[in-house]
């Protein structure tokens, strides 16, 4: 028999026990695994009686301690059967306990000679009978606690991970166990993004707790910068719009009706200006919500101060033109019903709405009593040519000062008028010479002559020159006056002490957004226009070399004018964006998911805030992209910082 060796790497002491296993096959491990003897402190490792000559000799292993491998240690110490036949001496007692909750495989530490038959070992070993009955011993308490010892150090070798196969116990790192931290309680119901109780402490504005700046703290007084830049931007509030105007904005008499109604009619009928982009209708009519949708480039245009000879008039000149059938005028403008029951009733409330408005504007209006002056002046000298002004500039703080007088907006100037003023100034002449004038998108009055049921009293639209409020963040800003988009960002909040007429214009307010959006659009364009040069557009290789290889055309080549990769939408930038997707995929691997998130209009957050207001989603699309904005934030932080679907790069 072959003696066993167990070194305590602890103590340094060697238990050497001399022994004869008789060789097994395991054919079914899971149904030979032997179950904890409670009888004794643990597992028992019997050994077979052996002769005194024997027991003298002091054999030892071909395998020592120190070459025992993890993957051949514990078969020994859990693979044991009841009916395995020993005799008399006992090795040891091992507690496996431990063990057999890890879910360990089983390991085995018997040598290759254990597995030959017995019959080719030297003479000096001997065979050994196996015994029917079985002497168990108790353990001394020194050798237990030696054993238990050993056995603490495996399991802390082994509880991180199984060793890979081959490996030794040098080659295994033992490091403490890390209790990982319990992941976050995730709320599995609809998340509620409450309502706008939220000011901003510069401007006032109304917004909703999930538009703070620092949307990864949480604190009692937030910070926004989406209405005014953290207080960069400060305007003049709009003031309260006249008693006619707010009853038909809220009653709820047939005449208000009519008025929300056809309010984007009503409104061409009194502006002073056209709309230069085409309305585009051939969208279906279904069940979504309605949209406006606007085609081609957006200006506007303005005419002469009369029509030609028997021409009607049109926008402007109704206040000058034929004043005493105006009512009719404006009326015939507005479509026809098909209806014939209808006609007569809706007839007769487009009457007396558009009666009501032309008595509120010849009232508040400046620009109204400009052209009433014209008329006047044409009925007193109808000989006399004139010539109608409308000043660009301004001499009163943009930030304090928006609402101008008549003598303000706009001068009538007799004869031939003197070309020594402003380019972006508006000039009108009695007769229409030529082609209709374009009105500069950064004049002052581009959105009173266009909305005046919006800007009743004449408000400067935005200007140039209108400087920021001094803070600490704009002290160290380049740029010390305000954007355009910063303007009608500023506009498009509610704050509780500003008229709201423009908010709850309904289908007009959906216009006013297209209009602005495209007027922003059409800033940055003209100013990449105007500025090819800083941009260095003229050394693109494509062109250059096409140019150096004698093509003239260069239709097929590039435009006239090139927009830069900052531009957003534009083709250069969306190729960069593509470009970095592919450079994202190629680094990390594809993505896993593809999720799409979309809008719903009947979020309770939307109903909440519309249902006082007696507004749909519809009159209210900014309502719902900040809304949708909110929500988006807030998935994108559960699967990123909450690891809702695992952890995300």
């Amino acid at each position: 028999p072959q003696s066993v060796v167990l070194n305590d790497p602890l103590s340094g002491l060697n238990s050497t026990t001399e022994s004869s296993v008789k060789p097994r096959r395991n054919t079914n491990k899971a149904s030979k695994r032997l179950k904890p003897n409670l009888n004794t402190c643990g597992k028992m490792l019997k050994t077979q009686k052996i002769t005194s000559s024997i027991r003298q000799s002091n054999f030892s292993s071909k395998r020592t301690g120190s070459d025992i491998q993890p993957t051949n240690l514990f078969r020994a110490f859990s693979t044991l059967e009841k009916t395995d036949n020993v005799n008399g001496m006992e090795f040891g007692a091992i507690n496996l306990d431990l063990f057999e909750d890890q879910g360990s495989q089983i390991y085995d530490i018997s040598s290759e000679e254990e597995d030959t038959n017995t019959d080719n070992n030297s003479e000096s070993e001997t065979e050994c009978a196996p015994q029917q009955d079985q002497n168990v011993t108790t353990v001394p308490d020194d050798q237990r606690e030696r054993i238990k010892t050993m056995a603490s150090v495996f399991q802390t070798m082994f509880q991180d991970k199984p060793a890979k196969k081959g490996w030794s116990v040098s080659k295994r790192t033992v490091s403490k166990s890390k209790k990982k931290a319990a992941p976050p309680k995730l709320n599995m119901g609809y998340v509620d993004e409450g309502d706008p109780t939220h000011k901003c402490e510069h401007c006032g504005a109304i917004m909703w707790y999930g538009e703070r700046i620092e949307k990864k703290r949480q604190t009692k007084k937030p910070k926004f910068s989406l209405c005014c830049g953290q207080g960069q931007v400060q305007l003049p509030l709009l003031k309260q719009s006249p008693e006619i105007l707010r009853k038909l904005l809220n009653d709820d008499d047939e005449i208000s009706r009519y008025y929300r109604e056809n309010i984007r009619q009503i409104n061409m009928v009194f502006s002073f200006t056209s709309l230069g982009g085409k309305i585009d209708r051939s969208a279906p009519a279904g069940h979504g919500p309605k949209m406006v949708v606007l085609q081609g480039e957006n200006y506007h245009l303005m005419g002469s101060l009369k029509p030609p000879t028997g021409g009607d008039p049109k926008f402007g000149q109704l206040y000058i033109v034929d004043t005493e059938n105006e009512i009719q005028n404006r009326a015939s403008i507005i479509g026809k019903y098909k209806a014939k029951r209808e006609k007569a009733k809706k007839e007769k409330l487009r009457q007396q709405v558009i009666e009501r408005i032309v008595k509120m504007l010849d009232e508040v209006n400046p620009y109204v009593h400009q052209f009433r002056s014209a008329r006047e002046r044409f009925n007193t000298n109808p000989d006399e040519t004139l010539h109608m002004r409308i000043v660009s500039n301004r001499e009163k703080d943009g930030r304090t000062y928006d609402t101008p007088t008549a003598s303000e907006v706009a001068a009538l100037i007799p004869g031939d008028f003197s070309l020594d003023m402003d380019k972006r100034d508006i000039v009108l002449e009695e007769k229409q010479t030529g082609f209709l004038k374009r009105i500069s998108e950064i004049h002052p009055s581009y959105l009173a002559l266009q909305y005046p049921l919006i800007f009743t009293y004449g408000e400067d639209g935005f200007r140039l020159g209108i400087k920021k409020r001094t803070t600490a963040a704009t002290s160290s800003h380049k740029r010390q006056t305000i954007s355009m988009r910063q303007w009608y960002a500023f506009r498009l909040h509610e704050r509780e002490n500003e008229c709201h007429t423009l908010l709850h214009s309904k289908r007009l307010f959906q216009q006013f957004l297209v209009d602005s959006y495209t007027t922003i659009e059409s800033k940055r364009l003209r100013y990449l226009r105007m500025n090819q040069k800083c941009l260095r557009s003229d050394s693109f290789d494509s062109i250059k070399q096409a140019e150096n290889d004698g093509k003239i055309d260069m239709h097929d080549q590039g435009s006239r004018f090139l927009l830069p990769a900052s531009f957003t939408g534009g083709p250069r930038y969306m190729k960069n964006m593509y470009l970095d997707a592919m450079a994202i995929c190629k680094h990390f691997g594809f993505p896993d998911l593809f999720i799409t998130f979309t809008c719903n209009p009947k979020w309770p957050e939307i109903t909440r805030y519309l249902e006082p207001r007696k507004l749909t989603a519809d009159d209210r699309p900014e309502i719902v992209c900040r809304l949708f904005k909110c929500k988006l934030d807030s998935l994108m932080a559960d699967l990123t910082d909450k690891e809702l679907l695992g952890k995300t790069m």
